[in-house]
């Protein structure tokens, strides 16, 4: 069975490409504005002639999760098919950011309402069957009631109605896309030891400090864990913790930039790897934050996984062998046990 996810890096921001096996791609997150996600569909689009339909997920309407939305579904053009997106962008009380966001994209639509849709528990984004294995992509949170606790006075931050997205391959649990939720909100609704676990945060989950954070990381327990962070993110995304909790659970850790793992190369700017090219995907492009420009220090990089009927679970590309020898090196690692 064909089955692919691109994780990008995109700086601090998360972005990730599923390709189904009938060539179709559902993107969750397109990163911020500065992500090269609607450069690589166009390239793929003229060099490649790839033309297959294209669903558009945003687990929420923070800019470095949706900032490159509206690029990419300039690129797409009529390959843009379907759009799933958090209800507080919809609000008439939302910022103005997700106002203008949510009606942009209303209107690139054109006449077509039911092609924009909320993104709310039980939503099934993709369904189908392929050499007799069943693969699901769907929403298990926020259920309608988190946006309505509070009357639909005020609109909820995006934070606290972030999406939680899950790959299920016949029923197991294979992906989890945390958006900013918490990470109870993922280990409630995803199933427990799935293939990968995408942030959730960053690395640093809103209930990182409260007391039934243990339970959640118990629960969960993924046997990856990715990190899409900014090595220079003003956040201090991922927390240290967060990371160390998740190795010593027997999880292994990838954050696609260095931030806390090794002083040396933090210091000097030292790339770890940088995967992008071998992956086909293209690296971060460079940006300034408040005036200063924003270094990109490539830990993992980008990362692609691929289903292997071997084994019958996702397996990631063939650099994974040589970052896990270069991050042995790391005298206060956070993100892999010992031995990785």
């Amino acid at each position: 069975m064909k089955l692919r996810i691109d994780f990008w890096d995109v700086g601090q921001g998360d972005c990730s490409v599923v390709t189904l096996p009938d060539g179709s791609l559902v993107i969750i997150d397109t990163g911020p504005s500065t992500s090269r996600l609607a450069e690589w569909l166009d390239y793929q689009q003229t060099r490649h002639r790839v033309n297959s339909s294209v669903t558009l997920v945003l687990t929420h309407n923070d800019l470095d999760h949706c900032g490159g939305a509206l690029s990419v579904i300039d690129k797409l053009g009529s390959r843009w098919t379907k759009h799933f997106m958090t209800l507080d962008a919809m609000n008439s009380n939302a910022s103005e950011q997700r106002r203008k966001l949510y009606q942009s994209i209303k209107k690139k639509a054109k006449g077509q309402p039911d092609k924009v849709k909320p993104l709310l528990v039980g939503t099934v984004i993709h369904q189908s069957t392929v050499d007799g294995r069943e693969i699901i992509i769907e929403c298990v949170h926020p259920p309608f009631t988190d946006w309505i606790g509070n009357g639909g006075t005020k609109t909820p931050q995006p934070n606290k109605v972030s999406g939680v997205v899950c790959l299920r391959v016949d029923g197991n649990p294979s992906v989890s896309w945390g958006g900013d939720a918490k990470l109870s909100a993922v280990a409630e609704n995803c199933g427990s030891e799935g293939t990968i676990l995408v942030g959730p945060h960053h690395g640093a989950p809103e209930d990182k400090d409260s007391l039934d954070f243990p339970n959640a990381l118990e629960k969960h327990r993924p046997k990856n864990v990715w990190i899409s962070v900014g090595a220079g993110n003003p956040h201090n995304h991922p927390v240290p913790d967060y990371l160390r909790s998740h190795s010593e659970l027997g999880s292994r850790v990838r954050c696609s930039q260095l931030r806390h793992c090794s002083d040396e190369h933090w210091t000097d700017g030292k790339h770890v790897l940088s995967t992008h090219g071998s992956n086909g995907l293209y690296a971060p492009r460079n940006h300034y934050l408040d005036g200063k420009p924003v270094k990109h220090v490539y830990c993992r990089g980008a990362i692609q996984w691929n289903w292997d009927d071997a084994t019958n679970a996702l397996i990631p590309d063939e650099n994974d062998e040589d970052h896990m020898a270069a991050v042995m090196d790391f005298k206060g690692r956070l993100c892999c046990p010992s031995p990785c």
